[in-house]
């Protein structure tokens, strides 16, 4: 596991031993950011004007991967103790970020956040309440691009989003969704 681009490229992360942490492969990473970079492109923006949550954050791999290509600010969100530290010890900076040891499904007050990246535990009913429970917690507003990474066989409703697209590799599968 590694980061793929930015400033951080190369640089091998580490996640705690066992299954609490299923990181995200290099490949299905690529193809996230590849699509990000080309939205980005469409609306004339850049990493280093958004904001980034990263919800489930386990090693922090993707929302290193959004700090590695520059984005204002990056807020994890974890609260297992080993994911924790490796979250921590991976971190090649602590500017421009902040790490909330917390329940996603219980999470603190916060501030909408312009793309949300979610990756819970899979086949558990976990995207569904989560984001209902980062939406009255403000962290979501119509603006904010949420990304829910899933098990390409579960299906969920996302009552309250519109669904922009799907995009499966392998056993990966992204949702992108808005507020409706």
């Amino acid at each position: 596991m590694r980061i793929i681009a930015g400033e951080f490229k190369g640089k091998n992360l580490t996640a705690p031993k066992g299954d609490i942490v299923r990181p995200t492969a290099d490949r299905p990473k690529e193809a996230l950011f590849s699509i990000l970079e080309s939205q980005l492109m469409m609306t004339e923006k850049s990493w280093h004007e958004l904001t980034f949550l990263d919800v489930f954050a386990g090693s922090g791999a993707i929302g290193i991967e959004a700090l590695s290509r520059g984005a204002k600010g990056v807020t994890f969100i974890e609260m297992n103790p080993r994911s924790l530290a490796s979250l921590r010890t991976n971190l090649p900076t602590l500017n421009r970020t902040t790490i909330i040891k917390a329940n996603a499904l219980n999470p603190p007050e916060g501030t909408p956040h312009d793309i949300v990246f979610l990756d819970p535990p899979y086949a558990k009913g976990f995207p569904e309440k989560t984001l209902q429970a980062l939406k009255n917690k403000n962290w979501l507003d119509e603006k904010t691009l949420v990304i829910v990474e899933m098990d390409a066989r579960e299906q969920y409703e996302f009552l309250g989003f519109n669904i922009e697209q799907i995009r499966i590799y392998h056993r990966n599968k992204f949702v992108f969704l808005r507020l409706m």
